[in-house]
């Protein structure tokens, strides 16, 4: 499974989730396959440990606030990441959407 696909089944995932432990529960998966991908013959770089940081910027939310905060952090980076890596070859430049 490739990075963007991993990334498209947090995003979905997160939205689906109706409690907190099951956000919890996703995000610590995403965290754990991330790491995986560190090494990778498929060159990702700085986007896994962006995304892990993340992760455990979620994790150690000490205030539903800052945990909200974070979360939406890395929806945005988990989607940012599945677009960049789903365009066709050839197509460069950010959509509106990611701007």
């Amino acid at each position: 499974m490739a990075l963007s696909d991993v990334c498209f089944d947090f995003v979905a995932e997160i939205r689906s989730a109706r409690s907190d432990l099951k956000r919890r529960k996703a995000v610590l998966n995403l965290r754990q396959v991330s790491s995986e991908y560190r090494g990778s013959p498929l060159g990702y770089g700085s986007e896994i440990d962006a995304l892990v940081t993340a992760c455990d910027d979620f994790l150690d939310g000490t205030t539903a606030a800052a945990s909200a905060a974070a979360l939406e952090r890395l929806l945005f980076m988990a989607d940012s990441i599945r677009e960049f890596y789903d365009r066709p070859p050839g197509v460069t430049g950010l959509s509106s959407k990611m701007l």
